[in-house]
């Protein structure tokens, strides 16, 4: 499913999801499809930081999404009224679809040597990168033992950026990518993680 135009400034203007989690609901089959006759065809999506539920209205083919509106919308005739029902079916598929995607991101890896980087972001841009070199992961390993196994180095440059906190415009984090031997895209962004959160849990009497 790709975004019109006009989709991204709807997704944009009512809601406070980000453009791509959108999408991300409506193709990945996390929302209600509303009954219409012919035309265009609507869904039924819950928006947790708007906290309702809101329409989604995609091509005929459903390739492509053209426009949001608010759930209290008028549809055009023929088209299934929104019900409190359905807003509660809307809001249990997502639940049920975000669990499928953190389950999904802990699954097993095969055997193998990954390089790993360590990204420190403020807000959306990379402020530093830091080579932690390389983790052989096993395949019983999933992403808790992988973030074990990073803790020296996450400490060590969380330490760095405590203490030239004051310095950051925005929110700071880390983000986790594995690469393969010689490979220059990242195989997969493992986890991402905050950084006032990351000094709690490293040193809770700080």
């Amino acid at each position: 499913m790709e975004l019109t135009r006009h989709g991204v400034w709807r997704i944009r203007g009512r809601t406070k999801m980000r453009v791509k989690d959108v999408l991300s609901i409506v193709a990945g089959g996390a929302a209600v499809r509303l009954e219409s006759g012919s035309g265009n065809r609507y869904f039924l999506f819950y928006s947790p930081p708007d906290k309702q539920a809101k329409i989604a209205i995609t091509s005929p083919n459903g390739m492509h999404l053209i426009s949001i509106w608010a759930s209290d919308f008028h549809l055009p005739a023929g088209v299934q009224a929104v019900t409190p029902r359905l807003e509660r079916q809307a809001r249990t598929l997502l639940e049920q679809f975000l669990f499928a995607r953190a389950k999904g991101a802990v699954q097993r890896i095969e055997p193998r040597k990954l390089e790993v980087k360590i990204e420190v972001r403020v807000e959306h841009q990379v402020v530093y990168t830091h080579n932690a070199g390389q983790i052989t992961v096993q395949e019983a390993e999933t992403l808790g033992s992988i973030s074990r196994a990073l803790t020296t180095h996450l400490s060590q440059i969380a330490r760095l950026i405590e203490a030239h906190k004051e310095m950051a415009t925005g929110r700071i984090k880390y983000v986790i990518r594995l690469y393969g031997p010689g490979i220059v895209r990242p195989l997969k962004t493992y986890f991402t993680l905050k950084h006032d959160l990351l000094i709690e849990k490293l040193f809770p009497t700080a």
